[in-house]
């Protein structure tokens, strides 16, 4: 008989719920939705507790000139992202949408995100005889995803920090302040347009342990580390509320040039180490000098800008082994 006994405990309860059957019991609508909502619940807090939010592989951004250099074409790849929910949002196939300024100047800048949004379908009737009035119900909820376009960086999509998103004034209980912004965009299944609201402010530039400004002396953490430093660290999934992710930029080219530039680098990149690779990933946050001291965190972080890539981390490590043989 096991007499050990804790000093002190306490109880509670999760917040996933799955139904339990038995013979001969009656089975409602409720019961049967509960049994998909637990397995989708369980896959939402498993893929954001395990990686945050990010881009997962694809979609990539391109655009050109088109009418004669009156509008741009757009182009996303097709892809996989998590937002800070943790649904998936799929883009099945390369997606083309066109930005026509009109009437004003064009814009020197395009920044573009996807969002998770879902389309009822499947309308049908839930009379139960002739005589009763006819409900019309939805009876399928399908994934869908809106790529959105804006001049400036949209605030609440999550991405890495930058050098100019700085928090000013932030709400403690709503990490998307109260800046209000309201676009059009078209459902991507439903096939008509509808109008989405957004509600951003500018996030919190991260931290890094070790890390200082430059008057100080001391080195600085590179941004593909302050990046993940809440996943190095331990917390759990991510804190922007949102169900939208940065894709990049595309920037105006100079002179004839035809296509847009595309910049990546602040996209959030997501996927799992390959079993054996640590020492490669980690190699990025080291300084290149071997004097100055390595912040405590980076030596378990896992990950990577999608920019960079594995080759410029394996440059960066041979770089340092040579480094540290001519020491």
């Amino acid at each position: 008989m096991n007499t050990h006994k804790p000093l002190t405990h306490k109880e509670g309860v999760a917040n996933l719920v799955r139904p339990l059957y038995a013979p001969g019991l009656l089975l409602e609508d409720t019961d049967l939705t509960t049994a998909v909502d637990y397995t989708r619940n369980a896959l939402q807090l498993a893929l954001r507790s395990l990686f945050g939010c990010g881009v997962v592989c694809g979609l990539g951004i391109a655009g050109k000139y088109i009418c004669e250099g009156r509008k741009v074409q757009i182009t996303v790849g097709a892809g996989v992202a998590l937002d800070c929910e943790g649904n998936l949002i799929h883009v099945p196939k390369d997606a083309t949408l066109v930005y026509d300024p009109g009437c004003e100047p064009m814009k020197s800048e395009l920044w573009l995100e996807v969002c998770y949004t879902t389309c009822d379908s499947r309308p049908g009737s839930a009379a139960c005889s002739e005589e009763d009035s006819l409900t019309t119900i939805s009876r399928r909820s399908r994934d869908a995803y809106a790529i959105r376009v804006w001049s400036t960086r949209p605030k609440c999509a999550c991405a890495c920090p930058s050098d100019d998103s700085q928090e000013t004034n932030p709400d403690p209980d709503n990490c998307c302040g109260s800046l209000t912004v309201t676009t059009t965009v078209e459902a991507s299944c439903c096939g008509q347009e509808r109008t989405a609201t957004t509600v951003a402010t500018a996030p919190q530039t991260a931290q890094a342990p070790g890390t200082a400004t430059p008057a100080t002396g001391t080195p600085t953490v590179s941004p593909a580390c302050a990046c993940y430093e809440d996943h190095n660290n331990g917390k759990c999934g991510c804190d922007c509320g949102g169900n939208c992710v940065l894709l990049g930029k595309l920037e105006m080219p100079d002179g004839d040039i035809q296509d847009w530039v595309a910049h990546t680098d602040l996209r959030r990149f997501v996927r799992p180490m390959l079993l054996g690779s640590k020492e490669c990933y980690c190699e990025q946050c080291r300084p290149a000098d071997p004097q100055q001291p390595v912040p405590s965190f980076v030596e378990s972080s896992h990950g990577y800008s999608g920019l960079q890539g594995v080759n410029a981390l394996r440059s960066a490590r041979s770089a340092l082994l040579a480094t540290e043989e001519r020491q």
